[in-house]
């Protein structure tokens, strides 16, 4: 973390970043939360990452806003912990994300949905059908969607 601190190099920053995602220790912890605001768009979201694997709502609601404009393995473990987190404020994230050209994102995505949603059927059609299907249940369920 120090050597974070002493660095300019921005790709030298978002490696350290990275390695440091690997380690589940409170000081890991409270050094991720405090970069989340200041540092890059990346290293943010790889902070972000790493607080709501913790179940870190304010986190989660961050990774919402930041959108997929990461890796798609990225953004496919952001979209699996608003499932795993039950975080409905996200729910139109992961709808959108049916739609998306990277397989493990789409996966991802609806495996959220079925967690948020059980009960759904066990295939759809088409992505259309399925992104029908969620917003009707988010509707339902009195969550507000933006798309």
């Amino acid at each position: 973390m120090a050597a974070y601190a002493e660095s300019i190099d921005a790709n030298h920053r978002e490696k350290l970043v990275e390695a440091l995602s690997g380690m589940d220790e409170p000081p890991v912890t409270e050094f991720m939360r405090s970069i989340t605001r200041q540092s890059s768009e990346r290293e943010a979201f790889l902070a972000n990452l790493y607080l709501a694997r913790q179940g870190d709502q304010k986190a989660l609601e961050n990774l919402n806003r930041a959108g997929g404009n990461v890796a798609s393995y990225e953004w496919a473990a952001a979209l699996s912990l608003f499932g795993k987190y039950r975080y409905r404020p996200a729910v139109d994230t992961p709808i959108e994300a049916l739609g998306a050209a990277s397989g493990n994102v789409t996966q991802e995505a609806e495996e959220s949905l079925r967690i948020l949603f059980p009960g759904a059927p066990a295939e759809f059609q088409s992505t259309e059908q399925a992104q029908r299907y969620f917003r009707i249940r988010a509707k339902k369920a009195g969550i507000r969607l933006e798309h």
